[in-house]
């Protein structure tokens, strides 16, 4: 009797708890490699974690299949992409600068400023990849105005390592114009606005 209740119930119930726990760690796995990568772009470096997991959760997911255009050079940028699997290869003025892959990025200043892009961007095997918009960005911007603070010191400072006057103070207003112009003389300094994975990482990203 009691040997068939182990069995009827004890047992599933014991494989129940075991799958949740995998999925659980191979969802935590997936999504602190997504912040590591994401961590990695020289505009959200610094930012907690907490903060990395709201961009994040604003992110939708996206597809490209072999050959298309992601993004192209010259081209009003509008949003950012953090690359989840497959590969692309990264043009400029017609030749090739290097190739994305899981965890790769670009587009984090088109993201801020909606400038022209910096490169071509064509998918070389099936792409799946999170998007930010520039739409979306201003929507959390605004719902969360400690990520604009934290975003505008950034800038701050990204300008400051270049020798550059920063034209405001730290505890300046902030609104998408001002996160835009700085944005902008960033411009001047980086060619670039897309980079490879970082380096994997064999601990946890804690809270």
């Amino acid at each position: 009797m009691v040997a068939s209740y182990v069995v009827a119930w004890v047992v599933p119930a014991i494989l129940l708890v075991l799958v949740i726990v995998a999925s659980w760690i191979g969802v935590r796995w997936a999504f602190s490699e997504e912040l590591g990568a994401l961590r990695s772009a020289p505009l959200f470096n610094g930012l907690p974690i907490g903060k990395l997991r709201s961009i994040l959760r604003s992110a939708v997911p996206i597809e490209f299949r072999p050959g298309e255009t992601i993004v192209k050079e010259g081209e009003k940028g509008d949003a950012f992409y953090l690359v989840k699997e497959g590969k692309a290869k990264v043009l400029v003025a017609g030749a090739e600068k290097g190739t994305l892959g899981p965890n790769s990025y670009f587009g984090e200043l088109s993201l801020i400023d909606g400038g022209p892009r910096a490169a071509t961007v064509v998918a070389e095997t099936t792409v799946y990849a999170l998007k930010l918009t520039s739409e979306g960005f201003r929507r959390m911007a605004e719902k969360y105005p400690s990520i604009a603070r934290l975003i505008f010191l950034k800038l701050r400072g990204l300008l400051a390592a270049q020798g550059e006057s920063v034209p405001y103070a730290e505890d300046h207003p902030i609104d998408q114009a001002v996160l835009a112009e700085l944005s902008g003389r960033i411009r001047k300094f980086r060619d670039t606005d897309w980079s490879a994975a970082p380096p994997a990482r064999r601990r946890w990203l804690r809270k």
